[in-house]
């Protein structure tokens, strides 16, 4: 099954399989719009689950563009429509800031 955090063990020492969105956000300081990097995190809130439910990985400064894991694929996505409706905040794993 694909699932949003698959893709985070290329940024951390998290273990995907056994990592939360929520623990996930615990392991990173928060990042503003304006300083958003390639690498960081998207969080986003209330998709399938009430509060932090969903991340992608950035791929473009400033945080429009990310690649969203979900089923059937993995795809790089921009931040509109629904998912700029439930974005959260971007993060980025602490010791990269």
């Amino acid at each position: 099954m694909l699932q949003c955090l698959n893709h985070i063990g290329i940024l951390s020492e998290l273990d995907p399989l056994n990592t939360s969105v929520v623990t996930l956000n615990q392991h990173c300081d928060p990042v503003q719009a304006a300083d958003v990097l390639p690498s960081d995190i998207i969080f986003f809130a209330n998709t399938y689950v009430q509060g932090l439910s969903h991340v992608g990985i950035v791929t473009e400064a400033g945080g429009q563009r990310y690649i969203n894991s979900r089923e059937p694929r993995a795809a790089e996505d921009r931040l509109v429509g629904y998912w700029a409706d439930h974005f959260s905040h971007y993060g980025r794993p602490h010791g990269l800031s």
